[in-house]
């Protein structure tokens, strides 16, 4: 017996709309309402409609090079007091913010912010008002604080967080891998002869990136002896000396290199010439060495992360969702390769570049 296959044609039929709007709701399209959507998607499991993984592949092909008309809002939820005053509180959440803005404009969504530490809008009311508007997808921004929850239902919503500061709601999230940032730091650093790295850290950037960059280091430094790591409430200057000078490591890594430099200049102590420094959030201006963390990338992977979940219709998570962004190395001035002339013991300094604090 011939099996007689189902076209959306004939879910159109079915439901008395265009074929368009069985395509788009099928994909949970926001400009499909959600009583249209629920008539369309149960027709077609009524008449067994299976999409065809090849034309879905053609038609995805088809809208991405084709150019985005504007299709709905996806909100960006920040604990900003007033509009843009989030991504003012660090460059990393600048270039997120902006990134995602792009990314969305470029499928057809407009990236609005809706702040929440201050009027008009508060967390255990917000949802309220995104589905009034019927605003379906919804990205959280990295919190203020190093890590909380935010009273949001985002049951109704397809819901990606950025970064590890968002304990609840529990739900997908994209994040730089740190993990894997700081092998690659340790291994550019042994690379250059490197031997005695320092890890400095302030606490709250520590509990940010859940403790991932202290892991990655202490897992990389298990047989080889070097400085404890030093871990601060808040950078202290003097702390920082007494540490610098009771263990001399030869290059130091850290997230804020620029207080670490001005504690190297009070100990008369030059980088790269005294010691190595490693931006463990590095950008191709910052004039130091280190990881790139590629927070464009992220603030674009999780707008695409929404707009996936929007099209198959996944709400409030999932949270067992997590997309992690391949960091990368840049080079800089601030470090000097120390490696062992042929035939002689000891190590020699073959500047690649010289620079000092």
């Amino acid at each position: 017996m011939t099996e007689v296959s189902v076209s959306m044609q004939d879910v159109a039929d079915a439901v008395g709309v265009h074929r368009t709007t069985v395509s788009r709701a099928l994909r949970d399209d926001p400009r499909i309402s959600e009583v249209t959507r629920e008539r369309v998607k149960g027709a077609a499991d009524r008449l067994g409609y299976r999409t065809n993984p090849l034309v879905a592949v053609l038609m995805s092909h088809r809208r991405a090079v084709a150019p985005a008309r504007f299709q709905a809002v996806m909100a960006f939820v920040t604990q900003g007091r007033q509009r843009g005053e989030w991504a003012g509180l660090a460059p990393s959440f600048r270039r997120i913010q902006e990134a995602a803005a792009a990314r969305a404009e470029r499928q057809g969504y407009k990236l609005e912010e809706f702040w929440t530490g201050g009027p008009p809008w508060r967390p255990e009311t917000l949802p309220r008002v995104l589905i009034q508007r019927g605003i379906h997808g919804m990205v959280i921004a990295p919190l203020r604080e190093t890590q909380g929850n935010l009273e949001l239902d985002c049951r109704p919503f397809s819901c990606v967080t950025i970064g590890y500061s968002v304990v609840s709601p529990d739900v997908a999230r994209v994040a730089p891998d740190h993990f894997q940032g700081m092998n690659l730091a340790m291994n550019r650093c042994r690379e250059f002869g490197l031997t005695r790295p320092g890890l400095v850290l302030a606490e709250g950037v520590h509990e940010r990136v859940g403790r991932r960059w202290l892991g990655a280091y202490l897992a990389a430094t298990t047989d080889v002896k070097v400085p404890p790591p030093l871990v601060m409430d808040a950078f202290a200057p003097a702390e920082f000396r007494a540490w610098f000078q009771k263990h001399r490591p030869d290059v130091i890594l850290t997230a804020r290199p620029d207080p670490v430099r001005a504690a190297l200049r009070g100990l008369q102590v030059k980088v790269p010439d005294g010691v190595g420094l490693v931006s463990l959030e590095a950008d191709s201006a910052g004039g130091v060495a280190g990881i790139d963390q590629h927070f464009e990338k992220v603030g674009a992977a999780a707008v695409d992360l929404v707009i996936s979940m929007l099209h198959r219709g996944e709400r409030g998570g999932p949270a067992d969702r997590q997309l992690l962004i391949e960091p990368s190395w840049i080079d800089g001035p601030t470090l000097l390769r120390r490696v062992s002339p042929p035939g002689k013991g000891g190590n020699a300094e073959i500047p690649t570049r010289r620079a000092c604090v």
